[in-house]
């Protein structure tokens, strides 16, 4: 089982779901919540190696992506862009569960 990595847009605001490539090798999936089996959307493009990234396309009316995370204070942040990690950059891990840690990227080649 993989979990959502979180909700992204493009430049025309359409959202989507990224998660991790290695979730969707070999297949064109189709994702759904696993409470309550609901259906969020399709995989429409991956990467495993290089990089390890998949998006999902929110199919479903019903489903409202935000395109934002939530920070523990209940801020939220917009996703604005990606790019690839460097060596030794500083990250942080959004954590609306788990808490949010501060980090630096050792590999970027490992998931």
């Amino acid at each position: 089982m993989c979990s959502a990595g979180f909700n992204v847009q493009n430049d025309s605001g359409e959202k989507f779901m990224l998660t991790a490539g290695h979730c969707v090798i070999g297949g064109n999936y189709t994702w759904f919540r696993y409470s309550g089996n609901i259906k969020l959307g399709s995989q429409v493009d991956w990467s495993f190696e290089p990089g390890d990234w998949a998006v999902i396309d929110y199919t479903n009316p019903y489903v409202t992506p935000y395109g934002t995370i939530q920070y523990k204070d209940e801020s939220e942040g917009q996703i604005t862009n990606s790019r690839w990690a460097s060596d030794n950059e500083k990250v942080k891990r959004v954590g609306t569960v788990s808490q949010d840690l501060d980090g630096m990227v050792l590999d970027p080649s490992v998931t």
